[in-house]
């Protein structure tokens, strides 16, 4: 865990900022282990409050794994956020980078997300998985409480097969679909990737995602589409 507080000064502002991060795991048992963590940020200004920031993720996770059966993965997941973004943080367009606002990204989240994400090994070649998710939110587009709280509310299903194509090298398939209740819209489509096993504990790899959503509801960007690049460890 880590803490810090900063006091910026300039001629024409003076800003304190409180930041907090902090994980936690724990194991349970031959076959489980809890995860948790918090991330939190409050940074208020003294030239405007509309120039504020704050930021809360709180996390809690189970991760099953039976030793009898180290075929099964699972992974269950709460996440709740509040973000109220910096006035640095600025939107642009995709045909110009100039930023399309001066006082930051105009809108607060707040979210609550569980999420179930489980694998199975079939065969030393072959594995199947999934993912359902699930998010209870309120947007508000503004900075201050000039305008009401609306419900955001999405289901995500993902399907996922992996194959061990030969030797280190992985090929990775997922039919994913996303649903934002309140707009009544339903949006799906593929993503792939391709891996190679550095060693036993890392493997890099690339893909195209054919969606423009994440596999994260909190992200409501809707930028996600295009190559990517994918690195992951185990210990």
């Amino acid at each position: 865990g880590g803490m810090e507080y900063r006091r910026d000064r300039t001629g024409a502002d003076t800003r304190r900022s409180w930041l907090l991060k902090n994980s936690l795991s724990v194991q349970d048992g031959a076959n489980a282990r809890w995860m948790g963590k918090l991330n939190w940020a409050d940074s208020n200004s003294a030239a405007s409050a509309l120039a504020a920031a704050k930021y809360t993720e709180a996390v809690v996770g189970y991760a099953f794994r039976p030793v009898s059966n180290d075929k099964l993965n699972l992974l269950l997941k709460y996440t709740y956020l509040y973000d109220l973004s910096s006035p640095g943080q600025v939107a642009t367009t995709e045909v110009t980078p100039t930023a399309v606002s001066t006082t930051g990204l105009d809108y607060q989240q707040r979210s609550q997300v569980a999420a179930v994400d489980a694998t199975y090994e079939l065969t030393s070649r072959w594995t199947i998985g999934g993912k359902l998710a699930w998010r209870v939110g309120e947007l508000r587009p503004s900075r201050d409480d000039s305008a009401p709280w609306f419900k955001s509310s999405a289901q995500l299903a993902i399907a996922r097969v992996d194959w061990n194509v030969v030797r280190q090298y992985d090929w990775l398939l997922e039919l994913r679909t996303l649903r934002a209740v309140e707009l009544h819209e339903r949006k799906s489509g593929l993503l792939t990737a391709g891996y190679y096993h550095v060693n036993e504990n890392f493997k890099i790899g690339a893909g195209y995602n054919f969606t423009d959503f994440s596999d994260d509801l909190t992200d409501l960007s809707y930028r996600s589409r295009g190559v990517f690049v994918n690195v992951l460890g185990k210990f």
